[in-house]
């Protein structure tokens, strides 16, 4: 995979500057990470899913700060359930006039955090693992799996969120590590696992990048970010012509990777799939237009 590193001496190649006197390293990576950010708002939303856990009677939520736009909010009971949506003064009106009890139903949002109501009345039940784990590990051994769905996602102490597909004995089984941005943790033994609540799906953000990482958006595409950042080079130099033959080039870039991307989007549309396989639900996305 291409670093970002490289990608900052290629710019610094075609740019005419490979001692880096105009094209620093930081300067670089900010207009990289602009590059980045731009085609993932115009062609590539980047999709993440992110799970919450509850404590009694808690009715609401902060964000993550890389989400753009709110899609999806679901409930897991046996099955993945989605939460409608309601306007904020339409989710204050059910809320005082409704006696729901039970599960929640509907949610909204308010002073950028989210909301959710019924609330949940009882705090998350949570097992203890029994022995250390490493951050490869594919199975987690619990001292109990009481209380546990038979699929889902959980969270091990207050970091690293991971996905389950199943349980055998006093083991979670199928575990993906480090899911929802979190990072892969060795954890010892003791460490709490609590069972996630609910989830949200959302657009996010391109992460920000250091030299040695490597950009979000697929390694076929990268070298397209070049023309955005020679564009923007040139533009702070003050040299128009030029920024607008990089701008241009930039454009046709573009074009030329909208088919790509929206056979991808078709072929693999957001969905969400309740471990049965019974049902099925497609997401909607946008895109703008360019310049």
């Amino acid at each position: 995979m291409t670093t970002a590193s490289a990608i900052v001496d290629l710019c610094r190649l075609r740019f005419g500057d490979t001692a880096a006197d105009f094209l620093t390293t930081d300067r670089c990576l900010a207009w990289l990470d602009e590059a980045q950010n731009a085609f993932v708002e115009i062609l590539y939303p980047l999709r993440r899913t992110k799970s919450f856990i509850v404590v009694a009677n808690q009715e609401s939520f902060t964000l993550p700060d890389e989400l753009v736009i709110l899609e999806v909010v679901t409930v897991t009971r046996s099955m993945r359930h989605e939460m409608k949506y309601l306007i904020p003064t339409e989710f204050e009106r059910m809320k005082t006039s409704s006696r729901m009890t039970g599960w929640p139903a509907y949610w909204t949002l308010k002073d950028q955090r989210l909301y959710i109501w019924p609330f949940f009345s009882i705090a998350s039940a949570y097992a203890i693992t029994g022995q250390t784990h490493t951050s490869s590990e594919t199975q987690i051994k619990l001292a109990s799996v009481g209380g546990f769905r038979d699929y889902g996602r959980a969270i091990i102490g207050t970091q690293e969120e991971i996905e389950y597909t199943g349980i055998s004995s006093t083991f979670l089984t199928g575990v993906t590590r480090g899911v929802g941005g979190t990072v892969a943790s060795s954890h010892a033994s003791g460490a709490s696992i609590t069972q996630t609540d609910f989830e949200i799906q959302y657009p996010r953000r391109a992460s920000a990048l250091a030299s040695t990482s490597t950009p979000d958006i697929p390694s076929v595409y990268q070298q397209k970010l070049q023309n955005y950042v020679l564009y923007l080079a040139e533009l702070s130099r003050g040299n128009s012509a030029k920024a607008m033959t990089y701008y241009e080039l930039w454009k046709q870039d573009i074009q030329d990777c909208e088919y790509n991307v929206k056979k991808q989007q078709v072929q693999r549309p957001l969905r969400i799939i309740d471990a049965d396989r019974r049902g099925m639900q497609f997401g909607n996305f946008t895109h703008g237009d360019f310049g």
